[in-house]
């Protein structure tokens, strides 16, 4: 049995017991205990069925149980503990992917070594320097049973009680919060969502941020789940009273948004930027030396305009992504996913490590021996850099070793301006933006975070749900409906989303901003304008109609229903509106094809015709006005007119419609051989097959100009047998 069908019967299961229908619910439990063959779940499910039936029982006995509600309540949170374990234990059973085989050895491991938190921390404290290969070993321990163990209030209690511990470094206690936060991701565990409001109430520096985050992801991986858990909903009213929540909120939700445009980025930058950077031979025609000056970093290279003139677009591209990039936006997914493949990284809690400069692990790769490369200074640069992750530093520290020395001395000269430089405005920045190093500890979190989920094992072969593959709507949750007080933060994503072409995701943040006078007919462009782009175009035609309620540019508008319309082929519809958008700009040839194409389909040849004469005075000997004009000539009788310019088309780039529509235009004219000589072009081209059909998909419009039936049913024959 694959995982994806396991995952379909969990939801399916998980479904039927948030929606009440219990009896369902235990049909679906029954089916996969035998999948199971668990006895322990068995024997919990024959408890919850025995207790449901005696609730139903009595309720239809008549007897009024004032806590019959709650015991229902109660009834559902164990019949959904019960789905998880029993998704747990059929995935540990039938997955060959590496996450439940790494958990099935931890498990083995704990019960082997009778492990648990106290133990494994206890051995910790044993070994005072934490850069031994022996306390990272237990690290990873910890990190693997965090995974493996779904937590009793008393391990909770346990877990908090490390918390404030000098034996844990920083570091450390930062693998237990990310442990924590993806241990959640894949169940929910109410003990260790309250384990990580701990760590965020303790406010220890690279912490809180950690925790804050986790537990946001929880919130909104679990959102149907957490009203259902009172205690849960206690500790939201306690984090609304935090005065900076709102705040870490919005940053941590704008964050997660701007990961939906980091595969927009790097196929960028691997199909447009890197490769005319390539061809160009950066590295020959720029003097880096000169990048580094006493200047403040952000000047630009005097020699740049020389050296873009091969590719005068690259410039602008590459201001772009630097722009982005301090913006916090991810920009290095494609150089640095490159370089995931080091040993260091084989080590799950290692994706998640925050960098330090002492890390015995950094400090091997960059121990080059050599005088040019000054290791202190670029560890201290890399660690005080705010704008790469701490999975792509320690990718960066690995590659090192693998440079010439040239290149080596080169980046550690670069490391070292931009370490003074960072020394001076980094007071400069927080006084200026309080809060600025909390931002870049999210950004830089949720960074590595992304490359976990999109690298590793355990999130490429979707053992774990993906997060960043949903919709990241947070703005439908409970938790953010409970913290967010207004829509700000709401408008920014969908502005966000709209900016950056992501109109799904746009669509459905618009949608939930409330309408007022003020901003009704920006956002219902903006939504129809997102429905246009996604090819809704009914729906992008209904927002578009709400949107001229209002004030506003018509003639804008208007050329976008006519454009819906006309893409729906209401072109009675679309003609309306292209008549009021004439009616400002008069002058517009777009908008007068557009007029005269939705003549043509309308049969109006006659008026169609006067709108392509003007169009080709002022565009002569142009294939896509020709066309239709000779066609509404030919189909409203005008032979001479129509034969003049299918001749010009025939002497242009005809197409086979061109040879086809020409040969008609000869039939209707009594020119036999000349039309059969044309038709025999566009046989050439189409076959006989095609050809005749289109004789007869247009034998109305023959007979209408005087072509008898008899004769068509000839040429198509004679065509057939030439």
């Amino acid at each position: 049995m694959n995982t994806r069908t396991l995952s379909e019967q969990y939801q399916t299961l998980t479904t039927f017991i948030y929606a009440g229908e219990l009896a369902d619910a235990f049909t679906e439990i029954h089916t996969q205990l035998q999948l199971c063959e668990r006895a322990d779940l068995f024997d919990e499910y024959e408890k919850l069925l025995t207790t449901y039936t005696f609730l139903l029982r009595y309720t239809f006995e008549g007897v009024n149980d004032p806590e019959r509600e709650r015991i229902f309540k109660h009834l559902q949170l164990d019949m959904l503990n019960l789905a998880d374990n029993l998704k747990d234990a059929l995935f540990t059973k039938f997955s060959t992917e590496k996450y439940y085989a790494d958990k099935r050895t931890a498990e083995r491991e704990i019960i082997k070594h009778n492990h648990d938190f106290s133990s494994i921390l206890e051995k910790i404290k044993l070994i005072e320097n934490p850069e031994l290969i022996e306390r990272k070993t237990l690290i990873a321990v910890l990190f693997m049973y965090l995974q493996s163990v779904k937590f009793t209030e008393a391990q909770s209690e346990l877990v908090q009680k490390s918390i404030r511990s000098k034996a844990l470094k920083i570091h450390e206690k930062a693998l237990i919060v990310s442990s924590l936060t993806v241990s959640l991701l894949n169940r929910f565990d109410e003990h260790k969502i309250h384990t990580l409001f701990a760590f965020y109430d303790a406010n220890q520096k690279q912490i809180w941020q950690r925790a804050i985050v986790g537990i946001v992801l929880a919130f909104f991986v679990h959102d149907s789940r957490i009203q259902m858990y009172p205690a849960l909903v206690k500790r939201l009213e306690q984090l609304s009273e935090d005065n900076d929540i709102e705040k870490n909120i919005e940053q941590i939700v704008l964050q997660f948004t701007k990961t939906k445009e980091t595969k927009k980025i790097s196929d960028k930058l691997q199909n447009d930027i890197l490769p005319q950077v390539s061809k160009m031979k950066l590295a020959d025609k720029l003097d880096l030396d000169k990048l580094l000056t006493d200047k403040q970093i952000e000047d630009f290279n005097p020699d740049w305009e020389e050296v873009f003139e091969d590719a005068p677009d690259l410039l602008n591209k590459m201001e772009e992504i630097s722009k982005l990039q301090l913006d916090g936006t991810d920009v290095f997914m494609t150089a640095f996913s490159q370089l995931k493949n080091f040993p260091f990284f084989t080590q799950t809690h290692n994706w998640f490590m925050p960098f330090y400069k002492e890390n015995s692990d950094a400090v091997k790769a960059l121990a080059t021996g050599t005088e040019s490369f000054d290791a202190h200074v670029f560890a201290d640069g890399l660690q005080r850099s705010a704008y790469i992750c701490n999975s792509d530093k320690y990718s960066f520290c690995m590659n090192i070793a693998m440079l010439p020395e040239s290149q080596k001395k080169m980046i550690a000269g670069m490391f070292k301006m931009e370490l003074h430089a960072m020394k001076d405005i980094d007071e400069e920045d927080e006084l200026l933006q309080k809060g600025l190093k909390t931002k870049h500890l999210y950004t830089r979190y949720i960074q590595d975070l992304y490359r976990f989920y999109k690298l590793h094992p355990w999130g490429k072969e979707q053992a774990l749900s993906n997060i960043f593959d949903s919709d990241l709507d947070f703005y439908n949750t409970f938790f953010y409906k409970f913290l967010i007080k207004n829509e700000t933060l709401l408008r920014t994503v969908a502005e966000f989303y709209f900016k950056k072409e992501f109109y799904h995701e746009a669509l459905l943040a618009f949608g939930k901003i409330t309408i007022t006078e003020k901003n009704a007919r920006r956002i219902f462009e903006k939504m129809a304008f997102a429905s246009q782009n996604l090819g809704d175009f009914e729906q992008a035609a209904s927002f578009y109609e709400r949107a001229d309620l209002y004030d506003g540019n018509q003639l804008w508008l208007n050329t976008k229903l006519a454009f819906c319309y006309r893409k729906l082929q209401k072109f009675d519809k679309a003609l309306e509106f292209y008549k009021r958008a004439e009616a400002d700009e008069p002058q517009s040839t777009n908008i007068q094809a557009n007029v005269a194409n939705c003549l043509l389909n309308l049969g109006k040849y006659n008026e169609a015709l006067q709108y392509y004469f003007k169009l080709e005075y002022l565009e002569p000997d142009t294939p896509k006005i020709l066309r239709p004009l000779a066609w509404c000539a030919l189909v409203s009788g005008k032979i001479d007119t129509a034969l003049k310019y299918y001749d010009k088309l025939i002497a242009l780039k005809p197409n086979e419609y061109d040879f086809i529509n020409h040969a008609h235009t000869l039939l209707v004219a009594g020119r036999l051989a000349d039309s059969v000589q044309s038709y025999n072009q566009a046989i050439k081209k189409i076959g006989v097959a095609e050809t005749i059909s289109s004789i007869h998909e247009d034998a109305v419009h023959l007979t209408e100009n005087g072509v008898e039936q008899s004769v068509i049913q000839l040429l198509t024959d004679f065509l057939k047998l030439s």
